[in-house]
């Protein structure tokens, strides 16, 4: 799902490489041929799917240390699994980068489905933590978090 979505409805760039890459304790024969078909099918024009397991991973670090070195892209972006970001918000991401010389940027995170106090409870916390108490540790300490 998370896969088609990040294939079919990301606006506003050209060219999206879609980097799948996981680490699993014992083989799965028939989900990686799934996986290894998904990428050699017939993608939207500028869209391809590269699919990797790491040999001897652990953990999400470990599968991101092996791939990024390999990356001959001078934008990446790294979702979870289950991650459906807005449609424009790549690229929104990107020209952010580009237009302030910046090396990384995080975007948000909201809740789109549940009841409407837990929604209202979760932006909060967020919007305090990153747009509070993050800027004011960045400055008395001089860090950046993300």
């Amino acid at each position: 799902d998370t896969l088609q979505h990040l294939l079919t409805r990301m606006e506003g760039v050209d060219e999206l490489d879609v980097y799948l890459v996981y680490n699993t304790p014992k083989d799965m024969p028939e989900l990686e041929e799934r996986l290894r078909c998904m990428a050699e099918d017939k993608h939207p024009p500028g869209r391809r799917l590269f699919v990797t397991r790491v040999p001897n991973s652990k953990s999400k670090a470990e599968n991101l240390n092996y791939v990024i070195p390999h990356l001959p892209h001078t934008a990446v972006a790294i979702y979870d699994a289950d991650h459906h970001p807005d449609p424009n918000s790549l690229a929104m991401a990107v020209n952010y980068m580009m237009d302030g010389d910046w090396d990384c940027v995080q975007g948000s995170t909201y809740i789109r489905a549940g009841g409407a106090i837990l929604k209202f409870l979760v932006h909060a916390e967020f919007f305090v933590s990153y747009f509070v108490l993050l800027p004011i540790a960045e400055a008395v300490a001089g860090t950046g978090f993300f």
